[in-house]
């Protein structure tokens, strides 16, 4: 990318180094606590909590941004958090004895 960069004569440089360096920062936090999940937690348990972020992003910007709690939006999210609580509570004996929890 930055030989292609080079060869059109754009510069790199940036105005927003402290909204890059946020990101950066909080995404490679983000991945060292999933790594960690790893290690301490079972497998499907941390794949599924992984997979919960974006109900909380959507929760977290709802709040800050104050939108309207939508019906459908609400039945949506309500429907996803009681599904990843079912599949982290679940204990699985054997193998595929819980199909979504087996991931």
């Amino acid at each position: 990318m930055y030989v292609i960069l080079r060869q059109q004569r754009v510069g790199v440089a940036t105005r927003h180094w402290r909204s890059h360096l946020w990101r950066g920062l909080s995404g490679s936090i983000a991945l060292a606590l999933f790594f960690y999940c790893i290690t301490v937690l079972p497998l499907a348990t941390a794949v599924t909590l992984n997979y919960t972020a974006p109900l909380f992003l959507t929760l977290f910007t709802m709040l800050v941004f104050k939108d309207k709690f939508h019906l459908p939006l609400t039945l949506a999210i309500a429907l996803d958090f009681a599904a990843s609580c079912y599949c982290c509570s679940r204990p699985c004996s054997r193998i595929n004895c819980c199909p979504a929890c087996s991931a």
